[in-house]
């Protein structure tokens, strides 16, 4: 299972669907079910990586279901942090702002640094995509913080794409001078200001009534 996310991730699409295997259950036993999740979670990946949105959304909707059942919190930040990216490529920031937030509020309590360092910037480039530039810069250079910390590199493709956009979006609003005082507002947050100004761009994105 690890090799076939890795190809995944690394783009190599065919060598990550052989070894995830398309017929995946969820068999009874915790064990199983975890292994049988993730190759459902790397199902769903490999299918947003390859364009077929209508797959991966009903890979990850399954994915989602089990995760919820499953009583994981690190499976479940992650599926959470994936269906987050499907909602961004579809286009529907405020849905992944709800995912990405819950992925948060499951990941800040246990110190799940690895799918907390996925959730800071694809949320900082929602919240630059739905007109809040400045906690997006403040956000980017948070997540450049806790990237040094853990190691994480958040580069699964649709992600770093959809990252990167709102980077560049934030940048552009803000100007260089702006830009770059927030990001370093950001870089000496600790955890618990992060989690608490994560909180809160969720917050303003998804309020009713919000445009």
């Amino acid at each position: 299972v690890l090799a076939g996310l890795a190809a995944v991730f690394a783009g190599d699409l065919a060598a990550g669907t052989d070894l995830l295997r398309p017929d995946v259950q969820l068999p009874d036993g915790d064990a199983e079910r975890w292994i049988s999740l993730h190759s459902l979670i790397g199902l769903g990946q490999a299918a947003l990586v390859g364009g077929d949105v209508d797959a991966a959304r009903a890979l990850l909707d399954q994915a989602l279901t089990a995760a919820r059942g499953l009583g994981n919190e690190f499976t479940l930040a992650t599926t959470l942090n994936t269906v987050a990216t499907l909602r961004e490529v579809l286009g529907d920031d405020p849905g992944a702002a709800a995912l990405l937030g819950e992925s948060l509020g499951t990941a800040w309590p246990l110190r799940l640094t690895w799918t907390i360092g996925y959730a800071v910037p694809a949320l900082a480039g929602v919240a630059a995509r739905s007109g809040d530039p400045e906690d997006a810069a403040t956000l980017f250079g948070a997540a450049a913080t806790l990237g040094a910390a853990t190691a994480v590199d958040p580069h699964f493709p649709p992600s770093r794409e959809t990252a990167d956009a709102g980077l560049l979006a934030a940048r552009d609003a803000l100007g260089e001078r702006d830009f770059l005082a927030a990001w370093e507002v950001g870089r000496s947050m600790t955890a618990v200001q992060v989690a608490a100004l994560a909180e809160a761009v969720v917050a303003g994105i998804t309020a009713p009534g919000r445009g």
